[in-house]
C-alpha cells in the first residue's frame, strides 16, 4: 500500500484477546457476586455476640464494624457492577468488529464478483 506522504492508521483488533477479556469480566462479576453474599451473611450479622445489646460500649463497636462492612460492600457491588459495565463495552465492541468485518467482506466480494 502507497501512502505517498499520507499517514495510514489501521486499526486491529485481535479477536480472541477481546473474547477473553469478556470472560475475565464475566469470572470478575461472579467473584464479585460470590462476595457480595459473603460479606452480607458474614460482615453484617444481626447479631455479631459482643453483648450489643445490654453494653453501651459493645453497642459502639458493633456500629463501627457494620459501618465498615457497609463500606465493604459497597465496594464490592461497585467492582462487580463495573465489570458487568466493561463486558457490555467489550461485547459491544466485539458486535460491531463483527459487524464491519461483515460488511466489509460483503464488499470485497462485491467488488470481486464485478471484476470477474
Amino acid at each position: 500500500m502507497s501512502t505517498r506522504g499520507r499517514i495510514v492508521t489501521v486499526l486491529e483488533l485481535d479477536r480472541e484477546a477481546l473474547t477473553r477479556c469478556i470472560d475475565a469480566c464475566d469470572t470478575l462479576a461472579g467473584d464479585m457476586e460470590a462476595l457480595l453474599v459473603r460479606a452480607r451473611t458474614e460482615l453484617a450479622p444481626d447479631n455479631m455476640g459482643f453483648g450489643e445489646g445490654h453494653l453501651p460500649s459493645a453497642a459502639a463497636l458493633t456500629e463501627k464494624i457494620r459501618v465498615n462492612a457497609t463500606a465493604a460492600i459497597a465496594t464490592l457491588d461497585a467492582n462487580r457492577t463495573r465489570a458487568l459495565d466493561m463486558r457490555a463495552e467489550f461485547a459491544k465492541a466485539l458486535a460491531a468488529y463483527d459487524e464491519q468485518e461483515s460488511m466489509t467482506a460483503g464488499s470485497v466480494a462485491a467488488v470481486s464478483a464485478d471484476i470477474s
